[in-house]
């Protein structure tokens, strides 16, 4: 687990409690060194994936009653056939209703097409070559009834350079729990980073 102080893509503003103005931040806590109206996302894990990879699990993420997070991945994929996903999964790979589409735009003759699928595939292996999967994508419990993924990456291999834009919709009626990141076919490594969502104000 990472330093609860380390926080991504976020604004603040600090309270000034003598003047009960808004001061510009030089650090992100106000004049009794309380962080306020803090806004964006806070580590909770990194994990560094070793090669030969085919999963990797982020577990009891219900422990933190948080609706939102957010992935980060620089990844290389070694697929094993064409047209091969690295995808992400809300609690189980199988037995929940997805339905998700990706959008590729690729550099062979500056071509694009749609992919509609069962899964959030955070990047798209087109050849059988290692390819550089750099994106992030965020989670997102809606209601009582659906999760909803939506994100966006670089695709990069010796032949071919693609971005890749996804979004997804899982039925589900519990909270999100886990996140499982699986391949296809083949196997993957590298940096995979989540975050939770922060409170709009932390006293």
């Amino acid at each position: 687990m990472v330093d609860a102080g380390m926080y991504h893509e976020f604004e603040c503003e600090i309270e000034d409690q003598e003047t009960n103005g808004i001061i510009k931040p030089q650090e992100h806590w106000n004049a009794k060194h309380k962080p306020v109206k803090l806004l964006g996302y806070e580590l909770l894990e990194e994990k560094n994936v070793p090669d030969s990879s085919s999963e990797v699990i982020f577990n009891n993420l219900d422990d933190f009653s948080i609706d939102e997070f957010l992935l980060e991945y620089d990844v290389i994929t070694n697929p094993t056939s064409v047209t091969s996903y690295l995808s992400t999964y809300i609690n189980s790979v199988s037995g929940l209703t997805v339905k998700a589409t990706g959008h590729i735009v690729h550099s062979s003759a500056g071509g694009h097409g749609i992919d509609n699928l069962a899964k959030a595939a955070l990047g798209r292996n087109s050849w059988v070559q290692s390819h550089i999967f750099k994106g992030k994508c965020i989670i997102q419990k809606l209601n009582s009834n659906y999760a909803v993924i939506i994100g966006s990456s670089v695709c990069i291999s010796t032949d071919y350079w693609s971005r890749w834009d996804y979004s997804s919709t899982t039925s589900l009626s519990s909270a999100i729990e886990s996140l499982i990141i699986k391949a296809d076919n083949g196997t993957f490594n590298g940096i995979l980073r989540l975050w939770k969502k922060l409170p709009l104000n932390i006293e």
